[in-house]
């Protein structure tokens, strides 16, 4: 009688892998290529033959695969003359189909990648592309051929890396484009398009480039087709109106081709409309810049009790000195007043002109900076004149809290549009206030401290624009104002400022002198105060603050200690978490205000 099976019983099963098969598998089918085992097609190549297997070629091969699984005439014939290929470069190929492994040289790589392209065998195209980025170093002898390379055989990184060659040779030179002379001229049209349109490129204006547009077009006559294309990578609002009337609008293609007319009919709209350039933002109204940070701006200020009219730049990733930048308009020298930059555009508004404890000097007067024309203008003054206010960007608004001003100190909240170029109330303060500060963190806008009655407060307050309403947080740890405030990683950073002299803190040595050293963190998640370890190198006063990526700069202010304005600078690095001295103003300024931009090169 057969034994019943049990139905209870499994199966086991088990993945085996051995991970020398494949390249045990891979050296016999070579070796076959090498005895002539099975070959069924002799490949042909500079009277040189090939035997080879067609089932292994054509699963390598797209060109191979059309043409044995097709009716081409090839696909019958036992010997296929190949045509476009030298010898050496199939024999290499074929050691790469059968081993996936070769070696390339800077003698045979060029030889390789024809034959490898001429194949359609990618990866080995790839390989080849690599080898000339990281091995063949592009210099003065080569980087005209290898554009054309890079051009013929559509290979992107290299002609990043003839790109990288000519941006750095421009650049060290002192000359601009002209240290290639009409060597430019022969680029292929991909290369030249990557130059014009680089943002790196510098010591070369956007009349300069256009003037090298036309040249490159009218170096061929068979080029003047590509006009629309070529120019649509100048920044045609970078070039003055004049420079536009006197050498862009008699160039005759520009006038000719439609499309470039166009792109010129709408740079001279743009810039002959300069409340509305807020609105008509994009990638070809940005300034070219090489620096990966940007330019930190330090604006007005007061020395001495009178304002000043002065503006400072840093440049860091270039340089860690101070130099003068755009000046502010002449008629134009302010202190305690606000710094705002939205979509590259830099705003200064209200303050006062001279330190006047009344606020007869107070003012409502709003200005503008544009870096891409190095202009000033006018724009809608806030409703009421303000000074000692917080000023934060919140949704693409400027906010400008509080202040004071000759009649009273303000409770009242402005939101200036620079899409419309008005300004408008927005939910007022609970109580009036004064050298208080302001960040943005989470789409919300928080106040902290600033004073009110003569005290110094700890109040924290937070603005939701969504219901355009205040609620209050958690307090500082201790009261402050006139000191600064800014978002980082999360967190809120209150730092100097000044503090009540006759209140008493336990546990401090030094008195209410040492409260403005304190830098406290605020977690919105945990709605908690923290101090964080490492103090204020220095107690700064009426400071401006500014957030980069390389930290926070706090910047000028006054010293209650020597009751004078103050060159200082100290910089905030989070990975480090340490406050360093950094290169001092230029001169003692108070009641500055700061901002980060993008500065032409």
């Amino acid at each position: 009688m057969a034994e019943s099976k049990d139905e209870t019983s499994t199966v086991c099963t088990s993945e085996v892998c051995d991970e020398t098969q494949l390249s045990t598998f891979l050296e016999g089918l070579n070796k076959s290529r090498d005895e002539e085992y099975l070959c069924d097609v002799v490949l042909v190549a500079e009277d040189k033959r090939f035997p080879v297997h067609k089932i292994v070629i054509t699963s390598a091969s797209e060109y191979f695969k059309i043409m044995f699984s097709t009716d081409m005439k090839e696909k019958t014939q036992e010997e296929v003359v190949l045509h476009g290929v030298t010898a050496d470069g199939l024999k290499i190929v074929l050691q790469f189909i059968y081993t996936t492994k070769t070696v390339l040289t800077s003698d045979n790589v060029y030889e390789v990648l024809v034959t490898a392209h001429h194949f359609q065998i990618s990866k080995l195209v790839g390989c080849c592309e690599d080898f000339m980025v990281k091995e063949v170093r592009v210099d003065e002898e080569n980087w005209e051929n290898l554009a054309k390379i890079a051009s013929l055989y559509e290979l992107q990184n290299l002609r990043l890396a003839v790109h990288g060659y000519l941006l750095e040779t421009v650049n060290k030179s002192g000359e601009g484009v002209s240290c290639f002379q009409d060597r430019l001229c022969d680029l292929p049209v991909e290369q030249f398009e990557l130059l014009l349109a680089s943002n790196q490129i510098e010591q070369v204006s956007e009349i300069q480039l256009f003037h090298l547009a036309v040249r490159w077009l009218e170096h061929d006559g068979l080029r003047r087709s590509l006009a629309s294309r070529v120019m649509e990578n100048i920044r045609f609002v970078l070039i003055s109106r004049a420079d536009i009337t006197c050498h862009v609008e008699t160039v005759d293609f520009m006038v000719a081709d439609a499309r470039c007319r166009q792109m010129v009919a709408d740079a001279v709209s743009y810039l002959n409309s300069p409340l509305m350039q807020p609105l008509l933002q994009t990638a070809k109204t940005q300034v070219r810049a090489s620096q990966t940070m940007q330019d930190i701006l330090v604006i007005g200020g007061s020395r001495g009790g009178t304002a000043r009219n002065a503006v400072y730049r840093l440049s860091e990733s270039k340089s860690d000195t101070w130099s003068v930048g755009p000046g502010l308009p002449q008629d134009y020298a302010i202190s305690h007043h606000g710094v705002a930059a939205i979509d590259n555009f830099v705003y200064v508004i209200g303050g006062q002109t001279k330190t006047d404890p009344t606020g007869l000097s107070t003012t409502n007067r709003v200005v503008r900076y544009d870096p891409r024309t190095n202009t000033w203008i006018e724009v809608t003054p806030l409703l009421q004149p303000r000074a000692c206010f917080a000023t934060s960007v919140l949704n693409g608004c400027i906010y400008a809290s509080g202040g004071g001003n000759s009649v009273e100190i303000l409770n009242s909240v402005e939101k200036y549009d620079p899409k419309t170029n008005k300004w408008s109330s927005a939910t007022s303060l609970f109580q009036p206030l004064y050298a208080h500060a302001s960040a943005v963190l989470d789409n919300k806008l928080y106040v902290s401290g600033g004073a009110r009655d003569g005290s110094f407060l700890k109040d924290v307050w937070v603005y939701d624009p969504t219901v355009d309403g205040w609620q209050r947080c958690r307090d500082m740890k201790y009261r402050r104002g006139w000191h600064a405030m800014a978002a980082m990683q999360d967190k809120l950073l209150v730092m100097g400022g000044k503090t009540n002299e006759n209140e008493q803190y336990p546990n401090m040595r030094l008195g209410f002198h040492t409260i403005p050293h304190i830098v406290e963190s605020f977690d919105p998640a945990k709605n908690e105060w923290n101090v964080m370890k490492r103090p204020l190198i220095h107690m700064q006063c009426e400071a401006g603050v500014v957030v980069t990526d390389c930290g926070i700069f706090l910047v000028g202010g006054y010293s209650w200690q020597s009751q004078e304005p103050m060159k200082t600078v100290q910089v905030y690095r989070p990975d480090e978490n340490k406050w360093w001295y950094y290169k001092s103003l230029p001169e003692p300024l108070q009641g500055v205000g700061a901002c980060a931009v993008t500065l032409p090169s």
